[in-house]
């Protein structure tokens, strides 16, 4: 009797253990999941409330632009921009609703791009393609992409409205539809050339050059990992977009993937 009994007491012990650990690791991703949806979400209010101010955060801080230098004087930067639309999407993929992912890039876009907010043009496009790729990827159709540039474009046209009402513009996009008004497509074309070189002559920064390569380097491996889904094809083409469409090189693409990179490595090692 003794034997059965201590026979009993054993399975019941060895039964315990996989409930037990399954019980720590469901608590465990509980815990990890709380981390980066206050991170993402603390970031996230910190940089709207930066944008829906002009830039009060940015300007003239110890982390910000100095009004002396004039690197900026309004809305949010391409770091900043980049670190907003990076938490706005993280926190999405932290909360795992693509739907929710969805519309916190949305407002995003709207939020960095508005000429009497963010101010960022670079950042409304990059929104705007993280957008769409969140919205399509993996089940795309033609007209997914004909509507995604229709609205795109719509967006677009109602900031350009807005700064051509203004009797000066009040951004980098007023001004430059301002130019295109006043002196023709050739000089805009100009334009968008220099911006160009600015954003090569970005990759002349070799912290921000190694950052980027790490970047690189933490796609590749959760895509080895298998995460090959909609999120990872939206964080990849998102930081093509951040990295095409600025002016700020390597520096914008490695401030939006960082948080996002961090939630899908978190979730990608907690199984």
């Amino acid at each position: 009797m003794p034997g059965v009994l201590v026979a009993i007491a054993l399975s019941a012990l060895l039964a315990a253990f996989p409930i037990y650990g399954l019980a720590a690791s469901l608590e465990a991703k509980r815990r990890t999941q709380r981390l980066w949806v206050s991170t993402c979400m603390a970031t996230a209010i910190v940089y709207a409330y930066d944008a829906l101010t002009g830039g009060k955060l940015s300007l003239n801080t110890p982390f910000g632009y100095s009004s002396f230098y004039g690197g900026r004087y309004y809305g949010l930067g391409n770091v900043g921009m980049g670190l907003a639309l990076g938490a706005s999407f993280g926190l999405g993929l932290a909360l795992e609703r693509r739907w929710l992912a969805a519309l916190l890039c949305a407002f995003g876009t709207v939020l960095v791009g508005a000429p009497f907010w963010g101010a960022n043009i670079g950042g409304a496009l990059t929104g705007a393609v993280l957008t769409a790729t969140v919205i399509g990827a993996g089940r795309w159709r033609w007209w997914h992409l004909f509507l995604a540039v229709l609205l795109t474009l719509a967006l677009l046209g109602a900031f350009a409205a807005f700064e051509l009402l203004r009797p000066e513009p009040m951004t980098h996009w007023g001004r430059f539809v301002h130019t295109l008004r006043q002196e023709g497509l050739g000089t805009g074309l100009s334009i968008v050339w220099t911006k160009l070189g600015i954003s090569f002559r970005a990759f002349r920064g070799i912290h921000w050059n190694i950052a980027f390569a790490g970047m690189a380097v933490l796609i590749l491996a959760l895509w080895l990992r298998g995460e090959r889904d909609w999120k990872l094809l939206a964080l990849t083409i998102g930081s093509a977009a951040a990295l095409l469409l600025n002016d700020s090189g390597p520096q914008t693409p490695v401030a939006f993937a960082f948080l996002p990179l961090c939630v899908l490595a978190a979730k990608s090692v907690s199984g």
